[in-house]
């Protein structure tokens, strides 16, 4: 019996401070899948998986090119390999005359590292004889308590965007009130970043996911930025969770829609540290791709953006 085992780092996106001087920007060389790409078309498909039916999430497409290309070269295994993860399944079957097992540990890779969602996943482990194999998932919690967290954050979500969002908002006030709610309700946890280096943190803590920022008013780049995405899910905003490096240290921040344009926002750079109560920065707030300075990732991964910031 063959074998591969895939752990991620315990925390792969850690915030650099906002007090941290911008660095000239190195952009990040893209990856490639050595197979012909498939042009992604309309997705109308369902997948079943012990007798349940998949129906495709509304986020489908805000995705990176990345893995629009997996989910174009193995439609079926990345609807399964994506609701396996998105429900904390320990296990996953699949078969070699459907998908190579390298192929099926950069597709994992691809969905759990760039997920707006907090997967949980720790590390997972293949094993395969002849054309059949198995995915073994190893997750930070239980099943129960993830669920409970992830019913925790919908419920927050639907509960402040209530109260934060007036009827009459256009989408720039939607995300401005988002961004600015998120940072004077958030202090950066210090803490968790000193414990962290460049591979990642050596233990997974809440303030990583958007049930910690939520729950604890503490995060990292991580549960800002997923955060912010689930906010912005919930008020009608197109946008994405984005991963790089912010000055040379693995980061995350998102991407967003306004007026029919895209910018960039990263509300982890915008909150000061150490917290200053009342005060919110808009330097990373709706930023063409040359003004988001300090910041390094695969460009060809999302959308072009605006020419110039957002300025009203």
């Amino acid at each position: 019996m063959k074998r591969f085992t895939y752990f991620m780092p315990l925390m792969p996106l850690i915030a650099l401070l906002t007090m941290c001087a911008p660095v000239v920007e190195e952009e990040l060389r893209p990856h490639s899948i050595e197979q012909p790409i498939a042009q992604p078309s309309e997705r109308d498909m369902v997948v079943e998986i012990e007798g349940q039916k998949i129906e495709p999430l509304p986020t489908d497409d805000f995705i990176t090119e990345t893995e629009k290309q997996w989910r174009a070269l193995f439609p079926k295994v990345y609807e399964e390999v994506r609701y396996v993860l998105y429900t904390s399944a320990p296990h996953y079957a699949f078969s070699l005359t459907e998908i190579h097992p390298q192929d099926l540990n950069d597709m994992i890779e691809a969905i759990a590292k760039n997920s707006r969602v907090d997967t949980y996943v720790v590390s997972w482990q293949a094993e395969y004889r002849g054309v059949s194999g198995d995915v073994y998932f190893t997750y930070r919690y239980e099943a129960d308590e993830i669920a409970k967290q992830r019913v925790f954050v919908a419920n927050e979500v639907e509960r402040i965007a209530s109260e934060i969002i007036e009827p009459h908002f256009d989408e720039y006030e939607r995300v401005k009130a988002i961004h600015d709610y998120i940072v004077l309700q958030t202090a950066y946890e210090m803490e968790l970043f000193e414990s962290c280096g460049e591979e990642g943190c050596e233990t997974l803590e809440a303030g990583h996911t958007a049930y910690g920022l939520l729950s604890n008013r503490l995060a990292v780049c991580e549960g800002y930025a997923r955060t912010f995405s689930a906010f912005l899910d919930e008020v009608g905003i197109e946008n994405y969770y984005v991963t790089g490096y912010g000055d040379d240290v693995l980061h995350a921040w998102n991407m967003v829609k306004v007026d029919g344009e895209y910018y960039y926002v990263d509300v982890t750079w915008d909150d000061p540290v150490p917290n200053q109560q009342g005060k919110v920065h808009y330097d990373y707030f709706l930023v063409p791709t040359e003004e988001l300075y300090g910041h390094a990732w695969i460009r060809e991964d999302y959308p072009e953006t605006a020419k110039t910031r957002y300025v009203r």
